[in-house]
């Protein structure tokens, strides 16, 4: 949190995530009217998957496959559903989702900044110039991906002094 306070624009990064989250949740909550096991769900027990289906994300498994899933379904038959209803929630709904960040995303590509410009001879010397720095980087731009993992470098590599 103390990293916001110095951010440009944090006003604007504030608003854009609150309505991230917004969104988010009108795409659960919305989507439970799609099932008739789900259709007569109260705001807080959506309100509660939603949150265990967000903390779910922590686990360390890409697009929170499975742990998405179970933290629905668990939070879901808690409350009385049948374990095959919220199965199926849990299964179309995290599909749909994750379908459509993906395209969406893919889609948008090229309007992603970057700090780098890649059409520029140097492009690869910038991209070395960071990762010697130890930081990560992804680029997305105009349908090519630049990837330079990240390594640890000495500190005469990185410009340190003793």
């Amino acid at each position: 949190m103390i990293s916001i306070r110095y951010m440009p624009h944090r006003g604007r990064f504030l608003l854009l995530t609150l309505l991230i989250w917004i969104g988010y949740f009108c795409y659960f909550y919305f989507a439970l009217f799609a099932f008739e096991a789900t259709r007569d769900l109260p705001l807080s027990v959506a309100s509660i998957a939603f949150a265990m289906s967000s903390m779910s994300v922590i686990v360390p498994v890409q697009a929170g496959m499975g742990a998405w899933h179970a933290a629905v379904i668990i939070t879901f038959t808690t409350f009385g559903m049948a374990v095959q209803p919220a199965k199926d929630f849990a299964l179309i709904v995290h599909t749909a989702q994750t379908l459509w960040i993906t395209l969406w995303a893919s889609s948008r590509s090229s309007l992603f900044p970057s700090s780098i410009d890649t059409t520029r001879a140097d492009a690869p010397h910038q991209l070395r110039a960071c990762a010697e720095h130890n930081y990560p980087l992804f680029i997305l731009r105009t349908n090519r991906l630049w990837l330079l993992k990240s390594r640890p470098c000495s500190p005469a590599q990185c410009g340190a002094t003793s």
